[in-house]
């Protein structure tokens, strides 16, 4: 015995992503009141800079994957691993910049920066995971009503 619901469970990915930036952004702001406690304003600065940064990433991601996969789900794998791909080396870009860059310690605070990244990252992979066990994903989708067919027999004209 089944039960069908006709509520498509699949557009999950508006909240996923509200949720995950969320969780980012308040880890960026903890860490950077903790940081400009005992730091001062270059941990706060690198603090929110790291959190701000993982956030603007992963999220840009999240949703071009999200927006590939209700188009054509067919390349949603592909896609999603391509943007990981260009997720890393714009990171990799980024702290590149930072480190060439002249007195950027006076600014903000690479240890805290650095921090942030780690610990957005990581509150973003716990919510995305978490949420997505608690999803409720169709294995298959049940077929639309169709109107009935008569099978009580063949058809005229036909040959059985």
């Amino acid at each position: 015995m089944t039960t069908a619901t006709m509520s498509d469970t699949r557009s999950g990915g508006l909240r996923i992503l509200s949720w995950s930036t969320g969780v980012v952004v308040v880890a960026g702001l903890l860490l950077g009141v903790a940081g400009s406690v005992l730091d001062g304003q270059p941990a706060l600065v690198g603090a929110l800079a790291g959190a701000g940064l993982v956030a603007l990433v992963l999220a840009s991601g999240t949703a071009v994957v999200d927006l590939v996969s209700q188009l054509v789900p067919g390349l949603s794998l592909i896609v999603a691993m391509l943007t990981y791909t260009l997720e890393i080396a714009f990171l990799a870009l980024v702290l590149v910049a930072l480190r060439g860059a002249d007195d950027v310690e006076r600014t903000l605070s690479p240890q805290y920066f650095a921090g942030a990244v780690i610990a957005g990252a990581l509150a973003w992979t716990v919510v995305q995971v978490r949420l997505a066990m608690s999803a409720r994903i169709p294995v298959y989708d049940l077929p639309s009503e169709q109107p009935e067919r008569d099978v009580s027999g063949p058809a005229e004209g036909s040959e059985r």
